[in-house]
């Protein structure tokens, strides 16, 4: 995680860039399980055809895209602590990252914008049992 910064090449290096990328995706993965549980918590009908919406995996794609871009922008390029791939060309790796971000916010927003509301698709649901 902190690769440009503290090198890797070290015993106490390695441990340190391994704390650091520990408790990222740590914090990361709670806070993906507090959206999810957030979002659960508060569906009282028709909870499959939510998990099932078109509207929710744009929004999650899109949601995708931006914690990718604000964490290369952060990381990767102001803060330089680490890089898509160190070496030659990681400035393009880099900013090929950011674009996947960018495509991922994007495709994601296009999808879940164009896609039927949770309402109406509860309501199509329950129309045809």
């Amino acid at each position: 995680m902190f690769s440009s910064v503290i090198t890797a090449d070290t015993v106490s290096g390695l441990r340190m860039n391994t704390l650091g990328d520990g408790i990222f995706h740590t914090v990361t993965w709670l806070s993906v399980l507090l959206g999810l549980w957030l979002l659960y918590s508060r569906i009282t009908e028709a909870r499959r055809a939510v998990w099932g919406s078109t509207v929710l995996w744009g929004w999650i794609l899109s949601g995708w895209g931006w914690f990718n871009l604000v964490e290369g922008l952060l990381d990767h390029e102001i803060l330089g602590l680490h890089h898509v791939r160190s070496g030659p060309h990681q400035v393009a790796w880099d900013m090929g990252f950011l674009a996947i971000g960018v495509i991922f916010i994007l495709g994601g927003t296009t999808i879940a914008r164009r896609a039927t509301p949770i309402r109406d698709e509860t309501a199509h649901l329950q129309a045809m049992e």
